[in-house]
């Protein structure tokens, strides 16, 4: 599966990059694709004292990435590092983040859809979940329409509180619409602008479900799509590295594939032994 990187060795270019354009020239390279993140890389020299920086590839040029902490949330590696940039750009609507398990996929959506919120630059943040359990099903929940499906949204919870929104603060935002918490049938038909719209556990949906989700996105409506490929419950991420593929092809996308858990050393044993 495309991973949204590519990672240039012993580049040679730092007073062109750090120079008056800051930026790299590379044409119709075909290594290069719209919105890829690239990193690079060098030996430190005492005419070089920076051995790494990151870029991302924009029109025929790699260019600076721009600082942005949402929350004041700093990238823990190059996968996060990346990921915040596709975030930022207004000029990428579409976003996929998938891979490891703890590798901040949630965390830095939500970071994004809160940052946005309270800079009013959407009016609120609609996030939908594939409802397939893990083991055995619950059954039937009582209550009304949200209370039948916060406990899927756990996650997103979690995240909120690590950001430091308390569980009155979060209850406030979906009461009052900022936040609005939708299976994701109920996603289908509507048309939605001038928000932030988190699809999670998309390896459980096929790509006929994603295409109908995103043909809802209207005007200032960034659309971010989770998962994991290696948690599918369903046939669903049979057809995510065909829907990787098809979005690199767009200046409108961008991807990019976290390798690495970085929740606790025991998740990413998990990782990489399960």
């Amino acid at each position: 599966m495309y991973q949204g990187i590519h990672v240039l060795e012993k580049f040679d270019q730092w007073d062109d990059w750090f120079g008056k354009n800051n930026k790299i020239y590379v044409g119709d390279d075909k290594n290069y694709i719209q919105n890829m993140g690239v990193v690079l890389k060098s030996e430190a020299t005492e005419a070089v004292p920076k051995a790494k920086d990151h870029g991302i590839v924009k029109g025929e040029y790699i260019v600076h990435l721009k600082q942005y902490h949402p929350c004041k949330v700093k990238p823990a590696n190059t996968e996060q590092t990346i990921a915040l940039e596709l975030l930022r750009d207004d000029t990428i609507p579409l976003v996929t983040m998938l891979g490891a398990a703890g590798g901040g996929k949630t965390y830095l959506a939500c970071a994004h859809a809160l940052h946005a919120l309270q800079k009013e630059q959407v009016s609120r943040v609609i996030i939908a979940k594939s409802l397939v359990p893990v083991g055995k099903d619950v059954g039937y929940l009582k209550g009304d329409l949200l209370e039948k499906v916060k406990p899927w949204l756990g996650s997103f919870y979690d995240n909120f509180l690590k950001l430091g929104k308390s569980n009155f603060e979060i209850d406030n935002m979906i009461t009052s619409g900022k936040i609005e918490i939708s299976p994701i049938t109920f996603i289908q038909g509507r048309s939605i602008s001038d928000a932030v719209l988190i699809i999670d556990e998309i390896q459980n949906l096929d790509l006929l479900i994603i295409k109908q989700i995103i043909t809802r996105a209207g005007s200032n409506c960034k659309v971010l799509l989770l998962g994991d490929p290696s948690q599918r419950f369903e046939r669903g991420s049979i057809d995510l590295p065909l829907l990787v593929d098809k979005c690199k092809s767009s200046s409108l996308t961008g991807h990019i594939y976290f390798r690495k858990s970085i929740r606790s050393p025991l998740a990413q044993w998990a990782v990489e032994n399960l």
